[in-house]
């Protein structure tokens, strides 16, 4: 049964984070980082079955970033404050009831638009055969100039008085100002439309595919639905539930299954005795109204 899984975080020096890091990991390379020496070796990984790079269109000079190692020391290089933020990552599951091919193709065109917008998307499908196959995505935050050459991510605005003139701030000795966003990539309200159009796109493959199943961004609160969410499997347990050991988890689920079956029924039944109190009632009314 395919399910929705999406997740947005940010990769940060102030978390202790590598862009050089992430893209070993999710393309399962050995990667040097000229930033600080160190080298990121994951060629040894299992899984990764596919990868690849969307690059901005209409930007000049940028055919060296198809290569991952020399994209992401560029974004390490440029970005030289000890908490910046280096990279936006995404990970989603996949349905597992697609083949690979099709998994490449709803990866590609959810993640398109946002080399299109104007970011660096580097990505991989993993699948270890454990029913459990999803993408990793690492998206630039820097904007790209049109000659190739990286942009700002923020400007300043200065703060102007009733005559347009700067303010200038005593105490900090210098005008105020305020930071603005040269993108509106960062925008809280984004995430939620990126996740809706994951799920547009992957119900459309699955219906198009002849496949009776649909995923939904939404909680079950949401949805207006009275079900309890499963807990995720950790990936000892997938393999253990492969070889057809049940687990905690397994025997947790299938409690919280029943549990929403009964809420199931007992919604179904307050609804109909509601329905034909409601049918009584208005018979009692037209009753009372014949003469």
């Amino acid at each position: 049964m395919a399910i929705f899984h999406m997740v947005f975080k940010i990769c940060s020096r102030a978390q202790g984070k590598s862009a050089i890091a992430n893209a070993a990991y999710i393309s399962g390379e050995k990667i040097k980082s000229d930033y600080d020496g160190k080298i990121y070796d994951f060629s040894k990984k299992k899984g990764v079955v596919y990868s690849g790079i969307f690059l901005p269109p209409n930007v000049s000079n940028i055919d060296k970033y198809r290569d991952r190692k020399v994209l992401w020391n560029a974004v390490e290089k440029i970005e030289k404050g000890k908490r910046a933020q280096l990279a936006r990552t995404i990970e989603a599951s996949l349905p597992r009831e697609l083949s690979l091919p099709q998994q490449i193709k709803l990866t590609e065109d959810f993640l398109r638009p946002f080399a299109e917008k104007g970011m660096c998307v580097d990505y991989s499908i993993h699948d270890m055969g454990d029913g459990n196959p999803h993408f990793h995505a690492l998206l630039t935050i820097r904007p790209l100039k049109p000659d190739g050459s990286w942009g700002d991510k923020s400007h300043k605005i200065y703060l102007l008085d009733e005559s347009g003139n700067k303010i200038y701030d005593k105490k900090k000795r210098q005008y105020k100002c305020r930071s603005e966003r040269t993108t509106d990539w960062d925008k809280r309200e984004n995430v939620e439309i990126w996740r809706k159009q994951w799920t547009e796109l992957t119900n459309k493959i699955l219906m198009d595919n002849g496949l009776n199943t649909v995923i939904d961004h939404r909680s079950y609160e949401r949805q207006g639905l009275y079900k309890l969410p499963q807990i995720s499997y950790s990936k000892e347990e997938l393999a253990l539930e492969k070889k057809g050991v049940k687990t905690v988890t397994s025997n947790i689920n299938s409690m919280i299954d029943d549990t929403n079956r009964l809420i199931t029924s007992i919604s179904n039944s307050l609804f109909t005795l509601a329905y034909l109190t409601s049918e009584e009632e208005e018979e009692e009314k037209r009753k009372r109204r014949r003469p």
